[in-house]
């Protein structure tokens, strides 16, 4: 297969042009780059490429100086033979005609792992006539509260990658090793991090990123709305119908015991039943990922049993939030260890546990 040589436009630049390009794939990616992008210089271009077509409606265009979809190649490849491998060159090209005449680059990916991002960092090199781009890493939730080795198995076989060069030459792979994030590698500049989240990262490249939390300061203090978040538990077989309805009790008077007069409800996607639901409950539907609506929204008390979704809505809400794990204690996961391991980092966290207070049968 023939491809076209891989060409940047710019000989003898007559002044710096400097460019931000942040590739995302969940809205917690997009909050994390809207809130870098607003500490950066005024003279900096920033740029962004979307990897999923669902973070189209979420993007504030006015915040960017360019916004692309970069459809992700194992994903979405091109129809036909080798689509994978051409979806990865068209995503090349879109990227270097946006940047072409660049003379300082900065990535920014929540790792470069992933072939939908690694790549850009030759397609940098390449602009930047064989100088590194500064690489920085932006948060990928739970994935970053500790560290992933990559294991030898893993990181020698991103060596086949490099295979692509017998056909295009300038698309490399860059190979690295430690971290599977990439926070080990040398071309790593930054590391950001969610606000009072624990990380294992090296203090010299980790930086906290600040949220504006859009009024949470002030109207939390008026606020005694609790947001219940379901979960799918009776029909996973990890709860007892008896323990459900027990829970369910417990659960309102807990809210009643903490003075909260408004309960909002978001059902699990999976949960047809609306566990945990009760009609004096608000069930909600917000037409806005869960990560955006928790910084617009403030609650006092934000409740589960053991949904991840605990720890976006501690690094998301105020610190005035409570964000509580309930009833943990009642449901059965895959082993003990799990469940311990579970609590332990949810402490780690900064998230409560309350266990439903039922005595064994």
């Amino acid at each position: 297969m023939a491809i076209k040589p891989f060409i940047s436009s710019h000989e003898n630049p007559i002044k710096a042009k400097k460019e931000a390009l942040f590739f995302i794939a969940s809205p917690l990616h997009l909050i994390c780059a809207e809130a870098i992008v607003s500490t950066l210089r005024t003279e900096t271009t920033c740029r962004l490429f979307y990897l999923k077509p669902d973070l189209e409606s979420i993007i504030k265009h006015k915040n960017w100086s360019s916004v692309d979809y970069l459809p992700w190649p194992r994903h979405f490849p091109l129809p036909g033979l080798f689509g994978r491998y051409r979806r990865i060159i068209e995503n090349a090209k879109t990227v270097e005609n946006k940047c072409k005449e660049a003379t300082d680059i900065s990535l920014y990916m929540p790792v470069i792992d992933s072939e939908a991002y690694n790549y850009n960092i030759c397609i940098s090199r390449q602009i930047l006539h064989g100088r590194d781009p500064d690489v920085n890493l932006i948060p990928d939730g739970l994935l970053n509260i500790k560290r992933h080795s990559q294991g030898k198995t893993r990181e020698y076989s991103k060596y086949f990658r490099k295979l692509r060069k017998i056909f295009t030459p300038w698309l490399d792979y860059y190979i690295y090793k430690g971290d599977r994030t990439g926070a080990d590698a040398s071309i790593v500049k930054k590391i950001y991090t969610l606000p009072n989240t624990p990380h294992e990262y090296d203090t010299n490249k980790a930086h906290e990123i600040s949220f504006p939390k859009e009024q949470q300061n002030t109207l939390l203090s008026n606020t005694n709305k609790a947001l219940i978040i379901g979960q799918p538990l009776t029909s996973y077989n990890i709860l007892t119908k008896d323990n459900l309805n027990y829970l369910t009790e417990a659960l309102n008077n807990f809210l009643i015991g903490n003075d909260i007069t408004e309960t909002d409800y978001k059902a699990h996607p999976r949960d047809k039943i609306n566990e945990l639901y009760t009609p004096n409950y608000n069930k909600i539907s917000p037409d806005e990922p869960l990560e955006t609506y928790l910084i617009k929204n403030p609650y006092k008390i934000i409740i589960s049993i053991y949904s991840t979704a605990l720890f976006l809505s501690r690094i998301l809400s105020s610190t005035n939030s409570r964000c509580v794990s309930f009833g943990i204690d009642l449901v059965d996961l895959t082993s003990n260890e799990e469940k311990t391991e579970l609590i332990n980092l949810f402490k780690k966290n900064k998230i409560e546990i309350i266990f439903s207070g039922k005595k064994a049968d």
